[in-house]
């Protein structure tokens, strides 16, 4: 017999008990195999080698069961950034713990944060946003599944700590040139508060020359490439307003040009605002405190590939180190957009601390560091700086509690559809109001008919641009160049229609000349041609007026200088008692305006001295004038208004005038000079067009060569052609910007007039007006105003036509319409009935006493189409009588009609000479009869007669009449009482009972 090793497949590796030490060793040992076919057989081994051990056996604990849910699972948030869970493990089978968060509330969406091994009871979630709700739930897991969810557990975590950054002497934040700050459109918005003066810096050529610097990428360098600023948001020291600027980029029309945009409201030291400035690619919005503060044009592209840093509290060159600039007090909630925000949206944002990321927000610095020198981008943003200088510190934050008060919505249509024909001439008007705040709104209709008439003849407005070069003699102009161009004026004056003659400015070139007036006596030659009656043929000449430009200023450009020379020249005195003259700002001529009209049309002149700060006061001396003189066409003159191109940049004054004005819908034209060549653009606001033009030749050859603007205003056509002509040179200038059209509409379409207004209109309901009177085959436009008390929101401007006429009225006399009679003194309702398809727009009552074909004389005229007209009857009395009734159509066509058969008029009194043929008794007038009546009956001869007022049962309530009468007319008054007092209202009858006979009327009774 063979000794065989058993297989490892047929004897266990271990048995109860055993451990081994090293491998077996084999051994010559017989080890029984239990035959294949015999499995119940005892199997048997034998341990092989020393090296082994008998120890505790196997737990056998194998789990098929899931593990039992956690209890009492909290959450709780110590901080702004973390929330800590606890639970209590109540199961003996988990394999780990899942822990699953939601940042959309308890109800919201669910996924996995962690796991967490078998018997945890508590983990910490950091890294979490301030102020903001996490929602937890937790489950216990193994390998036969998981457990139900304990919670949710919700906490919140605690606000950030309020920290800014406050700015004094040359501190400044920088943050390089990172790419994410590369910015063609954008939005800037921070919280500051001014404490100081601070250093100012001029942001480059056209822009502002004392900015003080709060958010800004880049900074004044050199014009026309990558080191030229992207965006600069900041102070305009000389007027203390925000103010904001960007340089032109490549593809514009003038590479590195500035292109600022100044607010208007003044900024207080020592004050918390929150500033915003959007750039769409074309167009600035400026907000302060989330109102829109200034708006400006500028059509070109931003120098987006600025390779100069962004900063806060100042603006950095291009090598990094030199600053331009420094701001002097607080910074907080700084964020940057690579989009243009709306106002809603600066407004829903103004006093959040934004935390979390947000679509769009490429940079935000919440400044609540609170130590260190270091500030760090949040909200998802990696963009990081550092403090540069030593004079800063960490203080409390901003308010973040600005307060809004948002317009009404803009009313919306109901009712008549826009463009509806076939419209009734009393339409409702009715509307749709809202405002986002709730409560209640005034809702005001205005309207008016388009009943334009006959368009007025063409007129022209010449523009002077600088002759300073002519009154100077300089550059080889010569006065006689501004006396050819006056002449030319006055020798055209009858033939072109000039109705007006505007001087842009820069009249000379030395202003008081250290008193030395040659050259205002050269000027004052000029201009006596233009107003000379002998040569214009008028009595007070060419109405003009003379802007004072920076050069008629001493020292020149200096608004606070001295004009003697122009006020004694041009002041007051000259043109006071001319009655195109308005009058002036303050003691002198320097701002003055002028009232002049042409072709059926009325228009306001108004002046602004030249000034690089224009003055509030001034601003809101022309806004009063565009308020007080609503009602003519408003034109501005300034020297410098805008540059040159199309479009054009406005001036720190142009903008200033601009966003002063612009709310006037009847300003429509801006004037100016001072830039050398040609210039003009359009600013649209609340859908109305404001043109500005700005020509200036001083650079040319003979300091000008007589260049002249001749703008020519055609009603017919709506348009202002606008020409250059040189009378020195007898010749036109026919380039683009030298010859254009500008639309303007003159047709003498009535102004809308207020229809009415509805008080208390509730937010989110219906506002309707009727609109009376109208007229047929008529176009009408009508808009509607909504005012929460703070803001109006003007609605769209709508038409509707009214229906053609249909033919003259109807009218039909309905009482007194024969044979009835009624007395002097008495109380008579003349009856009528009377009708149009566009309705009757008033009634007329006229009364015969001799007959259908007699003299009529007046009763009423001009009444409502009621049907009935309390007369009291006069006299003198008669058998005769007629009623007329005249209705009117709102197309002036008339419609009449005659009493069928002739009724009497009595004083109570037996007409001598009357002859009844038969008995009667009259119908009751009036009936229905209020308080009594009058009852008339005839009789052929004497008779014994009884007059009754019976009720509707028949019983008797009044005996009116009781005992002979003589023949002829008789007429009874009854004053409403019986026997048992007043009578009570109802229906009656009275009965007449004579010779043998029995006569009913019915009356109604009204007491």
């Amino acid at each position: 017999m063979s000794t065989v090793l058993p297989s490892l497949s047929d004897v266990p590796l271990v048995t109860r008990g055993i451990a081994f030490a090293t491998p077996p060793v084999p051994v010559e040992t017989v080890v029984p195999v239990p035959s294949r076919r015999n499995q119940h057989s005892t199997v048997n081994g034998s341990v092989l080698g020393s090296s082994y051990a008998w120890v505790t056996g196997s737990p056998f604990n194998i789990s098929t069961t899931p593990p039992a849910a956690p209890i009492e699972f909290g959450a709780d948030a110590p901080s702004n950034s973390q929330v800590n869970l606890s639970w209590s493990d109540v199961s003996s089978n988990e394999s780990g713990f899942e822990i699953e968060r939601s940042t959309s509330g308890i109800g919201g969406s669910y996924s996995l944060l962690t796991t967490r091994p078998a018997n945890s009871t508590s983990y910490s979630d950091a890294g979490l946003a301030s102020s903001t709700e996490y929602c937890y739930r937790i489950r216990a897991v193994n390998g036969w599944g998981a457990s139900s969810y304990d919670g949710p557990a919700c906490a919140t975590t605690t606000a950030a700590p309020a920290f800014a950054l406050d700015f004094a002497g040359a501190t400044y934040v920088s943050f390089g040139d990172p790419a994410v700050l590369d910015l063609a459109t954008f939005t800037v918005e921070c919280w500051f508060r001014r404490d100081g003066t601070g250093t100012t810096v001029s942001t480059g050529t056209g822009g502002v020359a004392n900015a003080i610097p709060l958010v800004t990428k880049g900074t004044s360098e050199s014009d026309g490439s990558t080191v030229d600023m992207n965006f600069f948001l900041g102070i305009d020291d000389a007027t203390d307003r925000l103010m904001a600027d960007m340089e032109e980029g490549a593809g514009g029309s003038t590479p590195g040009l500035n292109h600022p945009v100044i607010g208007t409201t003044t900024i207080a030291n020592g004050t918390w605002h929150h500033a915003g400035v959007t750039y769409n690619g074309t167009t600035w919005g400026l907000y302060l405190d989330g109102n829109l503060e200034a708006t400006a044009s500028p059509g070109q592209p931003v120098q987006s590939q600025s390779i100069q840093p962004a900063a806060l509290a100042t603006s950095i060159r291009s090598d990094g180190t030199t600053t331009q600039g420094f701001f002097d007090g607080v910074l907080d909630e700084v964020r940057i957009w690579n989009v243009a925000r709306s106002q809603a949206q600066i407004q829903g944002t103004a006093n959040a601390q934004i935390a979390a990321p947000q679509s769009g927000l490429v940079a935000r610095w919440a400044l609540d560091e609170g130590s260190g020198t270091a500030v760090n981008g949040s909200a998802g943003t990696t963009v990081n700086g550092t403090i540069g200088g030593s004079n800063y510190t960490w203080v409390t934050g901003a308010p973040f509690n600005l307060s809004f008060n948002m317009p009404p919505a803009a009313p919306t249509l109901n009712a008549p559809a826009h463009m509806a024909t076939g419209i009734g001439l009393s339409p409702t008007l009715s509307v749709g109001v809202a405002d986002p705040d709730g409560g209640f709104v005034t809702v005001t209709y205005y309207g008016r008919a388009l009943t334009a008439g006959p368009p007025g003849a063409d007129f022209t407005l010449i523009g002077q641009p600088d002759t300073q070069y002519y009154t100077g003699e300089l550059n080889g102009g010569t006065n006689a160049i501004l006396l050819s161009i006056n002449n030319w004026i006055v020798a055209n004056r009858a033939s072109r229609n000039i109705a007006y003659v505007a001087t842009l400015g820069d009249c000379v070139e030395h202003g008081d000349n250290g008193g030395n007036d040659i050259e205002w006596q050269r000027a004052d030659a000029g201009y006596d041609l233009i107003e000379n009656p002998g040569t214009t043929g008028l009595a007070e000449g060419i109405p003009y007026g003379i802007t004072v430009g920076n050069h008629d200023q001493s020292p020149n450009g200096d608004a606070d200088g001295t004009t003697n020379f122009y006020n004694q020249y041009f002041g007051v005195g000259r043109f006071q008692g001319r009655t195109y003259y308005g009058g002036h700002y303050g003691s002198n001529n320097d701002n003055w305006y002028d009232l002049f009209s042409a072709s059926g049309m009325d228009f306001i002149v108004i002046s602004f001295e030249y000034d690089t700060t224009p003055d509030q006061a001034i601003l809101d001396w022309g806004d009063q004038l565009l308020t007080t003189y609503s009602s003519r066409r408003a034109i501005v003159l300034s020297h410098y208004l805008c540059g040159t191109g199309n479009p054009a940049t406005f001036s720190t004054q142009g903008s200033a005038i601009y966003n002063a004005l612009r709310a006037h819908s009847n300003l429509f034209l801006m004037m100016a000079g001072h830039v050398p060549g040609e210039g003009r653009r359009q600013d649209t606001f609340n859908g109305n067009t404001v043109n500005t033009v700005m020509s200036d030749y001083q650079s040319r050859t003979n300091g000008g060569n007589g260049w002249t603007r001749i703008m020519t205003f055609s009603p017919a056509n709506n348009t202002i052609q606008v020409e250059t002509y040189s009378p020195w040179l007898s010749q036109f200038e026919n380039d683009a910007d030298s010859q254009f059209s500008l639309g303007y509409t003159m047709s003498n379409t009535p102004a809308f007039q207020v229809i009415g207004t509805n008080n208390g209109v509730a937010s989110g309901s219906n506002s309707q007006r009727p609109w009376t009177g109208l007229l047929p085959n008529t176009t009408y436009e009508w808009y509607v105003t909504a005012s929460d008390g703070q803001t109006t929101t003007t609605g769209p401007t709508w038409r509707f036509t009214t229906a053609a006429d249909g033919g003259p009225p109807t009218a039909q006399v309905v009482s007194p319409n024969g044979n009835e009679l009624i007395s002097i003194g008495a109380g008579a309702s003349l009856q009528w009935s009377a009708g149009d398809d566009l309705g009757v727009a008033s009634v007329d009552l006229f009364l015969s006493r001799t007959g259908s074909a007699g003299t009529y004389e007046t009763i009423a005229t001009g009444l409502a189409n009621t049907g009935s007209y309390a007369w009291t009857v006069t006299g003198p009395p008669t058998v005769n009588a007629y009623l007329k009734v005249v209705a009117h159509d709102y197309a002036t066509n008339t419609a009449q009609d005659l009493s069928d058969a002739s009724f009497r008029i009595t004083d109570g009194v037996v007409g001598v000479g009357e002859k009844v043929l038969e008995f009667a008794l009259d119908p009751v007038f009036p009936n229905p009869a209020p308080k009594g009546a009058r009852i008339g009956f005839a009789l052929p001869r004497a008779a014994q007669v009884r007059m009754s007022l019976l009720d509707v049962q028949g019983r008797e309530v009044a005996r009116l009449a009781d005992g002979p009468y003589p023949a002829g007319r008789h007429d009874l008054k009854w004053n409403g009482r019986g026997a048992g007092g007043a009578v009570s209202s109802g229906l009656y009858f009275v009965r007449l009972e004579v010779a043998g006979r029995t006569f009913i009327r019915r009356m109604a009774f009204v007491n």
